[in-house]
């Protein structure tokens, strides 16, 4: 499979970590807004919950929308070759549902996934062929939303249960076939 932050030998999809994920920043924005905070730190965050390892906090205007990244060379992918970028996101609001896909400079835009309050999805953008990354090439992932908490990078326990489903899922099924 592909390990956080890198990419095996049979699959050349890049994941996200959460050290690269905390290094990301403001990009652009398209419209008004601000990105207030990039943290680790719950307090920090201004939110209940994080259901990710990386909180990213801030405000939009009406019908704006904001690209929060990096560059590969920041990100320690410069002149590596990817046929796909994959990222977990999470709405950690309360009320309302964001808009968000992935980009990646040269590439494009993901389609746009609505998150509902308080669910993660893995976003995944499929390049079509092989591509090596500049340095200097951006991706990253947009949203679209008023006041919004986002996080990025599934927490370890997340990731724990599920294998924990699935593996109580099979022996369930085991049992019976």
């Amino acid at each position: 499979g592909v390990l956080a932050g890198q990419a095996s030998a049979d699959m050349t999809t890049f994941t996200l970590n959460k050290s690269q994920a905390m290094s990301l920043g403001l990009l652009s924005v398209t419209g008004t807004g601000s990105l207030l905070a990039v943290t680790d730190d719950l307090s920090v965050y201004g939110n209940d919950t994080m259901l990710g390892q990386v909180g990213f906090y801030g405000s939009l205007g009406k019908n704006s929308t904001m690209t929060i990244g990096a560059t590969a060379g920041e990100l320690g992918l410069a002149g590596q070759n990817y046929d796909g970028f994959e990222l977990w996101l999470a709405n950690d609001d309360d009320t309302f549902s964001w808009e968000v896909a992935l980009y990646v400079q040269g590439q494009g835009t993901s389609a746009f996934v609505s998150l509902a309050p308080h669910t993660g999805s893995t976003l995944t953008f499929d390049f079509g062929s092989l591509v090596t990354l500049g340095s200097e090439t951006e991706l990253g992932f947009l949203v679209q939303g008023a006041v919004f908490h986002i996080s990025a990078v599934p927490a370890p326990a997340a990731i724990l249960l599920g294998l924990l489903g699935f593996g109580a899922a099979g022996l369930k099924l085991r049992k019976y076939v």
